[in-house]
């Protein structure tokens, strides 16, 4: 996406309620550990695609880097805003690989 361009998603939700999306979350990523206050974009924790809604509860502040980790699979982000929200770190993908093949060998015996 092209810097300053917002997605569709984003283009959708009322002013009014990304106001308070950003000073709800003190405009800073929600993600534990990162706390940036740049690049940031509001996410839906269910996708619009999936029946998800611009309710409050349904959105949660994150940086780029972070909402991108989400869309790759890095990141699991589930519950509700603010006070019910779980954010998960996956592993690399290479490293699932690797312990499924780990546990496959375990499993067959070897």
């Amino acid at each position: 996406r092209p810097p300053g361009k917002l997605d569709r998603a984003t283009q959708t939700i009322p002013k009014r309620v990304r106001r308070h999306i950003f000073q709800r979350d003190a405009g800073c990523c929600q993600t534990p550990g990162c706390r940036s206050t740049l690049g940031l974009e509001i996410h839906h924790i269910i996708a619009r695609e999936a029946g998800g809604t611009h309710d409050p509860s349904n959105l949660t502040l994150r940086c780029d880097s972070c909402h991108r980790a989400h869309h790759d699979g890095l990141l699991t982000i589930s519950g509700t805003a603010p006070h019910a929200i779980t954010t998960t770190r996956s592993s690399d993908p290479a490293d699932r690989s690797a312990d499924a093949t780990t546990a496959d060998a375990t499993a067959a015996g070897v």
